[in-house]
């Protein structure tokens, strides 16, 4: 059994690891290598219920990772590569399946990022950027055939805006501003090119309009 272990290697108990190689129950860890149930380690790899990882590799239902490549059911990460299924990513990049990420890059499937950049299948997005296919953005810029987005702006082949402004060839817009060339709007102001729309006010060029549109250049 291990106690103030050194150059170690083939682990077992650890307490104040320092070499380190193939540990288990470690502690105070530097260098590891197959660690589980961790501490503090730095330079990781194969870690398993770490806390403060740093550097790691494959880390495991840890928490508060930083710079790690490849976090599984972690928590806390931070500018970490790889995360899945993890919980409050900050400033990683390609996050899979995470909840509550911020200030990340290329999340796929998350929920709930906020302030993200070109993030995928993802819901809940706020303040984010380049989202494509989400569901539910809110104040985000730059959406892509996204759904249900509030308060966005920018957004393009998008359905059910709400209160956007400069959407493009989205579908069923509401409450909009300065959209162009979007179908089955309503109650939205000074559109363009629009098809189908309903209660608009101060549009041009729409076509198809349904009820009670005050615009100049209407083609029924």
């Amino acid at each position: 059994m291990n106690e103030n272990c050194n150059g170690c290697e083939g682990c077992e108990e650890c307490v104040d690891c320092v070499g380190c190689w193939d540990c288990k129950g470690c502690w105070d860890c530097k260098g590891c290598v197959a660690c589980k149930d961790c501490k503090d380690c730095i330079s990781c790899t194969d870690c398993k219920y770490c806390k403060d990882c740093k550097g790691c590799v494959d880390c495991k239902d840890c928490k508060d990772c930083k710079d790690c490549e490849d976090c599984k059911g972690c928590v806390s990460c931070v500018n970490c590569k790889g995360c899945i299924g993890c919980v409050n990513c900050k400033d990683c990049k390609d996050c899979k399946y995470c909840t509550g990420c911020k200030d990340c890059k290329d999340c796929v499937g998350c929920w709930g990022c906020k302030d993200c950049e070109d993030c995928k299948d993802c819901e809940e997005c706020v303040d984010g950027k380049n989202c494509k296919d989400c569901k539910d953005c809110e104040d985000c810029k730059d959406c892509w055939v996204c759904k249900d987005c509030v308060d966005c702006k920018g957004c393009v082949g998008c359905k059910g805006c709400l209160r956007c402004e400069d959407c493009k060839s989205c579908k069923g817009c509401k409450d909009c501003k300065g959209c162009v060339g979007c179908k089955d709007c309503e109650d939205c102001i000074g559109c363009k090119g629009c098809v189908d729309c309903k209660y608009c006010v101060g549009c041009e060029d729409c076509v198809g309009l349904i009820d009670g549109c005050n615009q100049k250049g209407y083609r029924p």
